[in-house]
Order: C-alpha cells, then structure tokens, then sequence
C-alpha cells in the first residue's frame, strides 16, 4: 500500500528565503531518516514563511502507513519553529 500526504506548514521566524531553508533543510532530513518517508516542498518556494511538503510512504497495511504519519504529525508539532497550517493524508 502507499499513502500520499501534504502538509502547509507556517515558518512565522522567518524573513527571508535563506532563513526559511535554515530551518526547513533540517525537517526534511529528519523526516527522511526517522520515517523512511520520501518528502519535498512542493509549493512555496518563494515565499519566506510558508512551505507546502508532499510526503509517500509505503507498507504492509494502511494502519501502518497512518501511524507513520501519525507520528510525521507529532513530530512536526514538536517543532517551536514552525506551525501546521493544514495536513491531508490519504493511504491508496
């Protein structure tokens, strides 16, 4: 099974391109290390405070694939440097 998702995240701190990838670069890494997942910004590359990351997964079961992304979601919450604007997850 593969599950699909995209989250908008909010970089408040941020003031321009160069400080948003300060802290996006590492997120990103994280994500794929911890998670196994594949994951890229998709949208808002120009803005300074705001990015949209699409993220797939794949497992055995859709329970799995939501836990991981269950735990993607804490993970990001954890961060004081960014706030979840929006999420969508989809296991196909």
């Amino acid at each position: 099974m593969v599950g699909w998702g995209e989250i908008e995240i909010l970089i408040p701190a941020s003031n321009s391109l160069k400080s948003k990838r300060h802290v996006l670069a590492p997120i990103l890494v994280k994500l794929k290390q911890a998670y196994n997942v594949s994951v890229c910004e998709v949208e808002g590359q120009n803005t300074w405070q705001r990015a949209t990351l699409q993220l797939a997964i794949v497992g055995t079961s859709s329970d799995i694939i939501l836990q991981a992304f269950d735990s993607i979601l804490k993970t990001l919450e954890e961060n004081p440097e960014i706030a979840l604007i929006r999420q969508d997850f989809q296991v196909i």
